[in-house]
């Protein structure tokens, strides 16, 4: 367990302060988690969105990402609107298998198995 904790702290420190911006190049808010699947795979990155993150947190596909290393930001392969009006978590929530269906669901992706773990 000690690895995948090493893991996610990585991706942590490797993400923080990347903006995230929609399919027509709008930032739509900043990384603020990552959640990887069983395979130490990076699965979802949890957005913050609206000023000071007030319009809460919602988890994004890393299947409909694009990171760019260079510029700190990642590209989604959605609308400002589509990620604003997908469900939205609190750190005291439980990331099961329901809800990430309901994420896959909301962004027209197929359903997989397991529940993602997050980062720190």
């Amino acid at each position: 367990m000690v690895d995948r904790y090493e893991r996610l702290k990585e991706l942590d420190d490797k993400y923080e302060d990347y903006a995230v911006y929609d399919n027509m190049d709008e930032k739509i808010g900043k990384v603020d988690d990552v959640f990887l699947d069983e395979t130490d795979r990076e699965e979802y990155i949890g957005v913050k969105m609206g000023l000071f993150g007030l319009s809460g947190t919602t988890l994004i596909p890393m299947e409909i990402a694009r990171v760019d290393q260079q510029e700190r930001r990642i590209e989604v392969g959605a609308s400002k609107d589509q990620a604003k009006d997908a469900p939205h978590y609190h750190d005291d929530d439980d990331i099961d298998h329901e809800f990430a269906a309901k994420i896959r669901d909301h962004f027209g992706l197929e359903r997989q198995e397991g529940s993602p773990e997050r980062g720190t």
